[in-house]
């Protein structure tokens, strides 16, 4: 993810390996997108957003959730959670392309 990212320029990108790193991170620095994967070490994706959706330093910010888990159940269940877009692995480029210029 982070090659294709670089593909779009002057993106700055952060990476945290786990749910609360992650959390720490977002919560201490204006950001223009969340990728949020769905199953980290310590935590579940959907309990992360809950998390994120609840603190006004991060409540608008627009959070894509990444998943291997491509089942039409799965991804009905995150967007009814909020999120705003679901992205399955293998990531397609194309489609992180659409997504990213409709953030700009």
């Amino acid at each position: 993810l982070e090659h294709m990212m670089a593909h779009f320029g002057q993106i700055h990108l952060h990476h945290a390996a786990t749910a609360a790193e992650g959390l720490q991170q977002a919560l201490s620095r204006p950001l223009d997108l969340i990728l949020l994967d769905m199953n980290l070490p310590d935590g579940h994706g959907l309990d992360v957003l809950r998390s994120l959706r609840a603190d006004a330093r991060t409540a608008r910010v627009p959070v894509v959730a990444l998943s291997a888990d491509a089942l039409p159940v799965s991804i009905d269940a995150a967007r009814a959670a909020g999120f705003d877009d679901y992205l399955t692995k293998p990531i397609d480029m194309a489609r992180l392309e659409r997504l990213m210029a409709a953030l700009r």
